[in-house]
């Protein structure tokens, strides 16, 4: 029985009863009495148990849809974070080459860069050569070991000059290089941090917009299980705080049969997806 077969209902009796106090038959007045009120609890047993079986139906369809849009939202916030690790890595590989091919361009300048001697040797080698054509060969090789003696120690040291420069210019781009990677280690943990706190903080309103519509739910289970004479003094909900929308969640639950009202249910529960991404910071 609805209500308002119950209502059909008890204004029959209520006519029968009122025709029978005019009628003076008070026993037939006191057997309608009792019927009505047995009719009432039983449609307030009746209705309990629909209402409750109606609330836990609809409780169920929004806790299932909840579910649903946590793990697609949950995967679109790994995939943007699996994006920004993919594009930082990128950035700190690119790095490394830059470094790597510096190190090479350094080695190959090195390796080209012939020794000059001095005008000593020069001119003892000039002097060699003119005692061997005199055939003076004795001044002559006495002349070669002494400029093969200069020669070979400006070959040591400018082969320590070299060294030296290019450890001092490996030093300078290990340093400068040092200094890039760790600019951009900051940015690559500022970009991750702030995504992780967008992912945060989403998730937080998608709770809160779940928390409200199972409030919703359940002021809607309230006003229904109220008797109809105090109907009036229902429960209100925080207009400030849950705003009406028409979201995937509510017609999800509508299609479900539960009418949950829409002005009483939060923002949308899809998928919230922040307008600034941390990607940006590595730009």
């Amino acid at each position: 029985m609805n209500q308002q077969q119950l209502d059909s209902r008890l204004k029959e009796l209520s006519e029968k009863l009122q025709r029978s106090m005019n009628a003076g038959d008070y026993t037939a007045a006191g057997q309608i009495q009792n019927q009505i009120k047995e009719l009432k609890a039983s449609f307030r047993i009746d209705n309990s148990t629909d209402l409750n079986s109606e609330h836990e139906a609809y409780v169920k369809a929004i806790n299932e849809a909840y579910a649903d849009e946590e793990k697609s939202f949950n995967a679109q916030w790994e995939r943007r974070l699996d994006e920004f690790n993919q594009n930082a890595a990128s950035k700190m590989n690119e790095l490394k080459k830059d470094l790597e091919d510096k190190l090479k361009q350094l080695d190959e300048k090195f390796i080209q860069r012939p020794i000059r001697f001095s005008s000593s040797v020069l001119t003892l080698r000039d002097q060699e050569v003119r005692l061997a054509k005199n055939q003076r060969f004795e001044e002559a090789k006495a002349v070669q070991r002494e400029a093969d003696q200069i020669e070979q120690k400006e070959i040591q040291e400018h082969q320590q000059m070299q060294q030296v420069s290019k450890e001092q210019q490996k030093l300078e781009l290990f340093r400068f290089y040092e200094k890039q990677a760790k600019a951009l280690m900051t940015k690559i943990e500022a970009g991750r941090s702030d995504i992780l706190q967008k992912w945060a903080s989403d998730m937080d309103k998608l709770d809160k917009h779940h928390e409200a519509m199972i409030k919703a739910e359940d002021v809607r289970f309230l006003k229904a299980r109220q008797p109809r004479e105090i109907l009036d003094m229902s429960i209100k909900l925080d207009s400030n705080r849950l705003k009406a929308i028409k979201s995937p969640v509510a017609q999800y639950i509508q299609q479900q049969g539960a009418m949950v009202d829409g002005s009483q249910l939060g923002a949308s529960m899809g998928p919230i997806v922040s307008k600034v991404q941390g990607l940006v910071k590595l730009k």
